[in-house]
């Protein structure tokens, strides 16, 4: 391959890694938002599923055939299952965890899933970026709590993409959503405890 072929890969894959990260920094988050908004998330489990539909959207936008996402794939080097991972064809890529809270974040819990992303970071150099998307209920007013430990590596690695419920809304709408957000979940959770 010569130097100038060789240099429009190298500057094509730069682009797709910088669409990726943009991908999941802003579009992935306002999919994440408007689906809260729209009563289709009560837990982790629903959250997982809505960002691996979202992914897979985005990558099939990008036609790049080359890129999936998998959800819960296992890596057997250390027996690790990220919450979502996107490969390049037979390589891991991307690693996101995802956690949803249903009021204020827990530091023990958030701790463990940053770790779990080092972890993958150091076990699969493939892996070269890290996402720990989460979910929370808090006054707007209270402090966004970021939870990478500011080493260097982790700075290029590691991001947070934070989502407190309360500020993708207005005060009075919030109370609204919030109550329709409780009722369809009792009415979920009552129809499963009678099957």
């Amino acid at each position: 391959m010569d130097e100038t072929r060789k240099g429009v890969d190298v500057m094509t894959k730069m682009t797709e890694y910088d669409r990726l990260d943009q991908i999941v920094k802003k579009e992935l988050k306002e999919d994440i938002i408007a689906d809260i908004k729209n009563y289709l998330i009560f837990n982790e489990s629903d959250l997982q599923s809505c960002v691996y539909h979202h992914m897979r959207n985005h990558l099939h936008r990008l036609n790049r055939p080359e890129w999936c996402v998998f959800n819960k794939p296992y890596l057997k080097r250390r027996a690790i299952f990220p919450d979502i991972v996107l490969f390049q064809d037979i390589y891991p890529r991307i690693a996101i965890e995802l956690k949803w809270w249903n009021g204020n974040w827990n530091e023990i819990t958030a701790m463990k899933d940053r770790d779990k992303l080092k972890l993958i970071r150091l076990k699969y150099p493939t892996v070269t970026k890290g996402f720990f998307c989460y979910v929370y209920d808090m006054p707007v007013e209270s402090h966004e709590r970021e939870f990478y430990s500011g080493q260097d590596w982790e700075k290029r690695y590691y991001f947070d993409v934070p989502i407190n419920i309360r500020k993708h809304m207005r005060k009075d709408i919030y109370r609204e959503w919030k109550k329709e957000w409780q009722r369809y979940r009792y009415r979920y959770e009552e129809k499963l405890s009678t099957k």
